[in-house]
């Protein structure tokens, strides 16, 4: 692994505003173990979309994992989600073998306009969760004001999806996972669908969001520099879903893109994703030399 380290000394602001879980860190673990995920193709042939993948991720940590188009990204998110069983290897949260989807694991997706329920207000779609999990009417409407005025929006708790922006969507989805205090949240391209202004606003309160709630952040993304700033750690995958590397970033908060640090990670990042073949795993070299002793 390796480790970008600034000339700068983390340190943690002061938190003054509302927190769940009364500010203890509820982040879980994530392991990764040689895994692999192959879907069936015509002519009895597979398609590879990770291979032999090892990643830990550490309690409370932001991972963000970035590459090309087709690396494996989203595979990786559903992979961790539940919601698709790898081929090969193990995947652990807390130390347990992850079977299925379960309710330590929140996803917020790209598409807001397909998560919430427009016939519902605010409030009610933060509330959803909660009421399918038996919490009863008073707990779940004060735990959901509570999720809205975490995310900066507690005059909207009585507006209908429809009458907000798309940036206020979002943090109502957003709100809806951290109401119901995830272990981790995994966040599949959130903010890519966003203006620039509002996509920065919800960058800068996340990473505030995040010191507050304590939650394992597994965050997948295109912008390089929405990782570089975001990210604790920064996985850079390669073709055929393999990890090309992994940086860690040890940077004050708030960051902004303009920070020296941050501009060099980002200048890192896009030369492994633009010239692929110089980084290649050293797994998949020695694949490559065998199969051409072999020919």
């Amino acid at each position: 692994m390796e480790a970008m380290v600034p000339m700068s000394t983390p340190t943690r602001r002061e938190q003054t505003r509302p927190r769940l879980d009364n500010g203890q860190s509820t982040g879980l673990s994530v392991e990764i173990r040689g895994l692999s995920k192959s879907y069936a193709a015509s002519l009895g042939a597979s398609t590879t979309a990770i291979e032999d993948l090892s990643i830990t991720m550490q309690p409370g940590t932001i991972n963000c994992i970035i590459g090309p188009s087709g690396c494996g990204k989203t595979t990786l998110l559903n992979l961790v989600a539940g919601f698709e069983k790898a081929s090969r290897g193990q995947l652990l949260v807390d130390g347990r073998q992850v079977d299925g989807a379960g309710s330590d694991r929140v996803v917020v997706f790209q598409d807001v306009q397909g998560s919430l329920m427009p016939w519902l207000t605010a409030q009610r779609n933060v509330e959803f969760g909660l009421k399918v999990a038996g919490v009863s009417k008073r707990e779940r409407a004060e735990r959901a004001r509570e999720a809205l005025a975490l995310v900066g929006l507690p005059e909207a708790r009585d507006k209908f999806v429809f009458e907000l922006s798309g940036g206020m969507q979002q943090r109502v989805q957003i709100a809806r996972a951290l109401v119901l205090q995830p272990g981790i949240l995994l966040m599949d391209e959130p903010f890519g669908a966003l203006d620039y202004l509002t996509r920065s606003l919800l960058q800068e309160q996340l990473q505030d969001l995040h010191e507050r709630t304590g939650a394992t952040i597994l965050f997948v993304t295109h912008d390089i520099g929405e990782a570089a700033l975001l990210g604790d750690f920064v996985y850079v995958m390669g073709t055929r879903g393999q990890l090309t590397r992994c940086i860690e970033i040890v940077s004050e908060r708030p960051r902004k893109v303009t920070d020296r640090h941050i501009v060099e990670v980002v200048e890192e990042m896009t030369d492994l994703i633009l010239d692929p073949i110089s980084h290649v795993p050293q797994s998949a070299n020695r694949t490559r030399a065998q199969e051409a002793g072999a020919a």
